[in-house]
């Protein structure tokens, strides 16, 4: 006959009392009980894990200003993945309003007259409006504002035309994780679990966007170790606190506060406040499908897949860097002799960061 042992119940106890003690813990930081959240930076941070995310961001960041070519290199994928940031944003916010049975104030009769999504979705699309035409700027997209910083990039590194169309190719694991940002932010029109999972995953974009800006524009533009860099990818602040020069779209989402004397919030970090208020709305007028915990379950769940999916860039484009000095732990196989950051032979099926 088998023994019991007493102390493998206990230990079993124990960690299924901590697992609800601590999860209780961030529902008492991210919302009270009812229908309206209040949320707490530090409880976000939390769930973020935001301390090892940045310091992967740094180490990604010191790696590429080793070289006129992986700085470049590693601005090309951050502006191309962005590139689809705005549109994701605004598909997010019309995917709300298309879903006009989903939010509503249950309170209201007749059930025509208590829809609430457009109550949620402007705070959304708040994120995107300077994102397509930012009236500080001259009413430039910010995608053109990434292109002008990505060519002065290349005229440092003396790129040519060739040689850009070289390091311009991705890999096949990155092409595909640009597909899930873009399939996951824009969440699904009807679908309630899908949208508020692409609530918390917007909610987490622009959190750690306003974070990610600041640490390039110190580690890559501040402590770049060639003068030549900074005097030909021009940075600059006029007194009225408007930026300029090729390195504005940076700047303009978030800068190095040090150096100016402030926190270094940019645009990012008016958006988080508007992703939090969606949030919130969203909670008020939640759909009859969902309880409170798993509103916030499923909040969480986006955040943490927008975290995770986000890490898994920084370690491809890592990987890329380094692709020419060793074989890559994750994706790539050793450089082929065509081009010394990409290989013809990659696949994403090996692709650890995406698993």
């Amino acid at each position: 006959m088998g023994r019991h042992h007493p102390s493998h119940t206990l230990d079993a106890n124990f960690i299924r009392f901590l697992t609800i003690y601590v999860l209780s813990l961030y529902r008492t930081s991210v919302y009270a009980t009812g229908d309206t959240y209040v949320f707490d930076d530090r409880a976000i941070a939390d769930i973020l894990g935001v301390q090892d995310y940045e310091g992967l961001i740094r180490k990604v960041c010191r790696r590429a200003v080793q070289s006129p070519k992986a700085t470049y290199l590693l601005m090309e994928r951050y502006t191309h993945i962005n590139g689809f940031a705005g549109s994701s944003v605004a598909l997010l916010a019309g995917n709300i309003g298309y879903s006009r049975e989903l939010f509503s104030d249950q309170s209201v009769q007749p059930e025509g007259s208590s829809d609430r999504g457009m109550m949620i979705a402007p705070k959304v699309l708040a994120a995107t409006l300077d994102e397509h035409s930012d009236h500080v700027l001259g009413h430039a997209s910010h995608r053109t504002l990434a292109q002008v910083c990505l060519n002065a990039i290349a005229a440092y590194a003396r790129l040519s035309v060739a040689e850009r169309s070289i390091l311009d190719r991705k890999p096949p694991c990155l092409l595909a994780l640009v597909e899930q940002f873009k399939d996951t932010y824009r969440g699904t029109a009807g679908n309630a679990p899908s949208l508020v999972r692409a609530l918390g995953y917007h909610l987490a974009s622009e959190y750690l966007a306003d974070r990610e800006y600041q640490i390039k524009d110190e580690e890559i533009w501040f402590r770049y170790p060639d003068e030549k860099f900074r005097k030909t990818v021009k940075r600059g602040r006029k007194t009225d606190g408007t930026w300029f020069g090729h390195w504005t779209w940076v700047t303009v989402h978030g800068h190095f506060g040090t150096a100016e004397g402030d926190q270094g919030h940019g645009v990012e970090h008016d958006h988080y406040l508007s992703a939090v208020e969606a949030l919130k709305a969203a909670a008020k007028f939640r759909p009859r499908e969902l309880t409170n915990d798993e509103m916030f379950s499923l909040a969480v769940e986006g955040m943490r897949a927008f975290k995770d999916q986000w890490t898994a860039f920084y370690t491809i484009v890592l990987d890329e860097i380094e692709a020419n000095t060793r074989e890559c732990h994750s994706c790539f196989l050793p450089s082929s002799a065509a081009s010394p950051w990409i290989s013809d032979q990659q696949n994403p099926d090996q692709c650890s960061a995406l698993r």
